[in-house]
């Protein structure tokens, strides 16, 4: 947890034994009376708190946000989208907080044709939030981004162009094959586009006719290697690399 996370801006913040950020601050930073630790607020500015207090019970912060240049960039992420096959609700839960630390700007789960349906209405769904805010916190910035859930990729890629303003850059991840782009390629292109979206199948892959819409919706195919990745694995590959291409060099 490199940032300690909060709902809303205050001056002081009192943490109850049992709050898993009571027992950050007081069993794996071991921090004393007079130490600082850096907080956010959830889509708003981040800063450092003092800690006045530590007693067996509860811990007293007094907070200092920041008006630094670059503050305000931390409450907002690269202007990536992941379209993404719902995987099994564990690994999905993974899936939730590494790619909200990494600041991916929206998240958009869907049933594939070969997944399971069942899997929209598990209880991952019960809390969602739990698992964004963690991501935050790992990723030390304050940017959540917007989780929706759709019966089906072609009601997510409807979504997807009733959002956008301009045309982003639209990718998905496949094997390798004829007309497909490398990892390179597709960072390359990415510089010149306002914002991008990125398909990842399921655990059983997308069908041809799923691949079949994605092309028509001008999604490019790219080639994540000869091997069959896990979701996880994939998902993150792409959206590591896509979000890496918004970072001055």
């Amino acid at each position: 947890m490199n940032l300690i996370l909060f709902s809303g801006k205050r001056e002081t913040y009192r943490l109850s034994r049992g709050d898993h950020r009571f027992n950050h601050i007081k069993a794996i930073l071991r921090s004393s009376p007079g130490d600082v630790v850096r907080v956010g607020v959830v889509n708003g500015p981040t800063g450092r708190a003092r800690v006045t207090t530590i007693e067996r019970e509860e811990i007293l912060l007094e907070a200092t946000w920041s008006d630094e240049p670059g503050s305000a960039a931390r409450a907002s992420g690269p202007p990536v989208t992941v379209i993404l096959g719902h995987p099994r609700p564990p690994v999905l839960k993974r899936l939730w907080r590494d790619l909200a630390s990494l600041g991916v700007a929206s998240i958009r789960v869907f049933s594939g044709e070969l997944g399971e349906r069942s899997y929209l209405t598990s209880s991952a769904w019960n809390d969602p939030g739990q698992w964004l805010r963690e991501g935050l916190s790992q990723g030390g910035h304050t940017a959540l981004p917007r989780l929706d859930r759709f019966s089906g990729l072609a009601e997510a890629i409807r979504a997807e162009s009733c959002d956008e303003r301009e045309e982003p850059a639209r990718f998905f991840g496949c094997l390798s094959g004829a007309g497909t782009l490398s990892i390179r390629g597709m960072v390359e292109r990415i510089p010149a586009a306002p914002s991008v979206h990125l398909c990842i199948g399921p655990e059983r892959g997308l069908t041809e006719r799923e691949e079949a819409l994605l092309r028509a919706a001008r999604f490019f195919p790219v080639t994540l290697g000869p091997h069959i990745l896990r979701t996880e694995v994939a998902a993150i590959l792409l959206a590591g690399n896509a979000c890496g291409a918004f970072v001055p060099a």
